[in-house]
């Protein structure tokens, strides 16, 4: 099974980056709920208005005792998170370093240092 799980710092990465909804970030009860609960709760309507920020260190535990077998804990995006734009670039002027590029970053996409700077974590398992 997979499952696509959002860390807590993704929700203050996209706090800080959302023209309108930056403002939260000077909202104690809201940094205050997303830091201590990784409760994500904005007002904007029409947008991604609730939800969980995971903690890594947190998530496998958490899926075992719903009866699943841990396989991994990936970062989605990992060492590539923000560098899309130059990965494209690179993948048609210089393939061969892209091949390295990649090869480095899904390498290290289990690197506990990622997990929690990512924009979004890959929980894989089975059932126990």
């Amino acid at each position: 099974m997979f499952f696509a799980l959002i860390p807590w710092y993704g929700f203050v990465r996209r706090t800080i980056t959302t023209g309108d909804e930056c403002r939260h970030l000077v909202d104690s009860a809201f940094v205050d709920q997303l830091t201590a609960a990784g409760t994500f709760l904005n007002d904007v309507p029409g947008r991604f208005t609730h939800g969980w920020g995971a903690r890594p260190e947190e998530v496998p535990s958490w899926f075992e005792s719903q009866g699943l077998a841990t396989i991994t804990l990936v970062a989605s995006e990992g060492l590539a998170s923000g560098i899309e734009e130059a990965l494209i670039e690179l993948r048609t002027t210089n393939p061969a370093a892209f091949t390295a590029a990649m090869r480095i970053i899904t390498e290290t996409a289990t690197d506990p240092s990622l997990l929690g700077g990512s924009k979004h974590l890959l929980y894989i398992a089975t059932r126990t």
